[in-house]
């Protein structure tokens, strides 16, 4: 017996759609352009087709489904296929490589534009509102490659930028660190862009709503301050070159104890060279200071609050701050 799913009316057909695993979903967007029509409508919101575009390796991948890899001629040890496909208004030899694997080739030098073009395609026909990971190398044009991630109107849930040329990084991280863009990530945001010493974000409000994120990592964090900290209700936030201070941390701390920030599950903190931690003066009106113990050298508290216990560690260096949470265990 056969059943009608596409004429459900439209909240049971939406929750039918996301009972669907993204390869039954593809296979259903080629039956008919009406099928697929209505299928990008309830895309967007459910967001069960999950597409990575990776910069530095040239692949567009839609996970369990199909990988797009982005070629030019001369990678080919073969004859370019005579199959042609069109991605986002453009022609191009294609030809299958392996299981639900297919090769994209590309004129020279427009690799980047090929990768673009393939992933515009995927939202325009499969109605994706949100790219699983966008990953841009240090050898990507990443300004031409963000204002685009801008301009497609999609969110990410993984975003990870690993640098540029040094006479872009500055306006490149104000691209990047503004407020805007931090919000266009749900889960996961890495960027290993160093920026230069004198760095201060221009579009990034300090007294603006909580942006929500499961990890920030900032690897060359100089230019992240307690306001920008303070921002953020992300379960780990992890800093390398940090120029915090002992004040900062107790600031963030005091108001984690008083029931803020609720999703933080972990903070690892390391310092620039030539910074130090004082974990009196972190801990300072947290608790008592004899209660701070001594473990492999490390200075060790624990912090409580009514739905959350902590454990505070500065490493013997007294560079490098690390703060666990868990759960408050609920009583029998």
């Amino acid at each position: 017996m056969v059943f009608p799913v596409l004429n459900l009316p439209a909240v049971p057909l939406g929750q039918v759609l996301k009972g669907l695993t993204s390869s039954e979903l593809f296979e259903m967007h080629q039956c008919s352009l009406k099928t697929g029509h209505t299928l990008r409508q309830f895309e967007k919101q459910n967001k069960t087709i999950k597409a990575t575009v990776d910069f530095q390796r040239s692949f567009v991948d839609v996970r369990g489904v199909r990988k797009y890899q982005v070629c030019t001629p001369e990678e080919s040890r073969e004859a370019l296929p005579e199959k042609t496909r069109a991605f986002d208004g453009q022609e191009v030899p294609t030809g299958e490589a392996g299981e639900n694997t297919f090769n994209t080739f590309w004129p020279e030098g427009e690799k980047v534009e090929g990768a673009k073009k393939v992933t515009n395609e995927l939202i325009r026909s499969l109605g994706l509102g949100q790219l699983d990971s966008v990953l841009i190398s240090e050898e990507n044009p990443a300004q031409e490659v963000l204002e685009w991630v801008q301009n497609s109107g999609v969110k990410m849930e993984n975003f990870n930028l690993i640098g540029t040329a040094p006479e872009h990084r500055d306006a490149l991280a104000d691209l990047v660190y503004s407020e805007e863009f931090f919000r266009k990530v749900s889960m996961n945001y890495t960027s290993l862009l160093e920026v230069s010493p004198e760095f201060s974000p221009k579009n990034f409000k300090t007294d603006t709503h909580c942006i929500t994120l499961f990890k920030l990592f900032l690897h060359h964090s100089y230019w992240f301050t307690i306001d920008h900290m303070m921002v953020f209700n992300t379960g780990a936030i992890i800093l390398y070159h940090s120029k915090l201070s002992s004040a900062d941390l107790n600031k963030y701390l005091t108001l984690w104890k008083e029931g803020n920030y609720t999703r933080v599950m972990y903070l690892s903190i390391h310092l620039a060279e030539g910074h130090t931690f004082d974990f009196r003066q972190i801990t300072a009106g947290l608790i008592e200071p004899e209660k701070i113990r001594v473990e492999e050298n490390n200075e060790v508290i624990e912090l409580k609050r009514n739905d959350k216990i902590g454990e505070l560690t500065l490493n013997p260096a007294k560079n490098e701050l690390t703060f666990f949470v868990d759960d408050v265990p609920k009583a029998e």
